[in-house]
């Protein structure tokens, strides 16, 4: 009787450690358990390895090159680094680089870089938004992170130089008869808009520039809903209200 009493507690830990007991038709396996904070599952330990010197986009090359998503790749390639395999990695890498890099597998997020970021940079590199993005994704491609966010802090840098007011192109207008009397000025910004200054420099009239190719230029104005054509063909200032479908009629000639 004493040594049943005795070994029937040893028989009911075990099987509560393998999962065997259930309590009021609950398995002791689905009772509230608190994990240890130290405790790491090899899969994270690798994962935590790998990006201790690779980045995602790292991870979506070597996992297009060895056929496997870039969630299995870190996994894979963290092991190697487990291992102590630095070499393999490195290998692999490059050699996903060089079959992959260029061709769009990356984003400029996968650096944690926003859409703010590449508009910045696109300013700085005066193109597109598009541009930048493909730009910094290709340097993340081909293993150059470091670069693509020394190129968005000297983009930042640049811009706190930036003056928005900063004249780009001055066109002066006179009579269409050519007189020779200055009558005022069309100014390009920096900030791409136009604005019609009178002779003396008053700020009068505001135009965005809303189509460009190398003879015209049209800016138009939302408060008079008119056109401006500076028509470098004719050396003509030209003018429409939108309203009107007929061409353009000349308005003032171009100062020289």
């Amino acid at each position: 009787m004493t040594t049943t009493l005795f070994t029937a507690p040893r028989t009911l830990l075990q099987m509560i450690a393998t999962g065997a007991v259930f309590v009021s038709g609950f398995s002791a396996n689905a009772l509230p358990t608190t994990a240890s904070p130290l405790t790491v599952s090899p899969a994270q330990d690798a994962t935590d390895l790998f990006f201790a010197d690779y980045t995602w986009c790292d991870a979506k090359m070597l996992g297009e090159f060895w056929g496997e998503g870039p969630g299995n790749a870190k996994v894979s390639a963290g092991k190697l680094l487990q291992d102590g395999d630095y070499q393999t990695v490195e290998t692999k890498l490059t050699a996903a680089r060089d079959y992959y890099g260029g061709q769009g597998l990356c984003n400029y997020t996968d650096e944690g870089f926003s859409y703010e970021d590449m508009v910045v940079v696109a300013e700085y590199w005066d193109v597109s938004v598009t541009e930048a993005k493909t730009t910094i994704a290709d340097k993340l491609e081909w293993g150059l992170p470091g670069v693509a966010h020394d190129i968005v802090e000297m983009a930042y840098a640049e811009q706190s130089h930036y003056d928005p007011t900063a004249i780009v192109e001055t066109i002066a207008f006179e009579n269409l008869n050519r007189d020779g009397h200055t009558l005022g000025y069309f100014v390009q910004r920096a900030d791409g808009l136009w604005v019609e200054l009178t002779a003396a420099g008053e700020e009068i009239f505001y135009f965005n520039e809303i189509e460009r190719d190398p003879l015209v230029v049209t800016l138009f104005d939302a408060s008079r809903n008119m056109e401006i054509h500076l028509d470098y063909h004719f050396n003509q200032i030209q003018y429409r209200y939108s309203s009107d479908p007929g061409a353009p009629q000349p308005l003032y000639a171009m100062g020289f």
